[in-house]
């Protein structure tokens, strides 16, 4: 009985699993990389202030990760390509489970060579790192 309370009261979706699970199942093609990183104290006050504690109490880790999709809706403009990254990040404990399925932050990111998006995903990843990521 203490063991299904314990299952219910704690987090429910394992998204650096799914990541990990993604990318190799697909080589690439679905997940293009992503990375774990513990969140410094700077953003955890920031987090704590805007009010995301309550949302992910066990909130220790962010999750990067840099997803290669197909548009289903053409955006109409001068330039168009059907394949463009998003670049979510998640709110996660230590073993990269969270309460919800739903991403803190997206960035949608043109379609470009993958050099130029990996640029950008290395960047957020340092910024991640050096405690400054939530005050951009």
């Amino acid at each position: 009985m203490k063991k299904r309370l314990r299952k219910k009261a704690g987090t429910r979706y394992h998204v650096l699993k799914r990541a990990q699970r993604v990318k190799v199942k697909r080589k690439g093609k679905g997940c293009v990389d992503y990375a774990l990183v513990p969140i410094g104290l700077n953003d955890q006050l920031a987090l704590a202030s805007e009010g995301y504690t309550i949302d992910y109490p066990y909130a220790t880790h962010w999750l990067l990760q840099l997803n290669e999709a197909k548009e289903k809706f053409p955006i109409k403009n001068d330039v168009y390509d059907a394949i463009h990254y998003l670049l979510v990040v998640y709110l996660c404990n230590e073993q990269g489970k969270t309460n919800s399925d739903f991403a803190i932050t997206i960035h949608f990111l043109p379609a470009s060579t993958v050099d130029n998006v990996q640029a950008f995903f290395n960047t957020l990843l340092d910024a991640m790192k050096q405690d400054v990521f939530w005050e951009n």
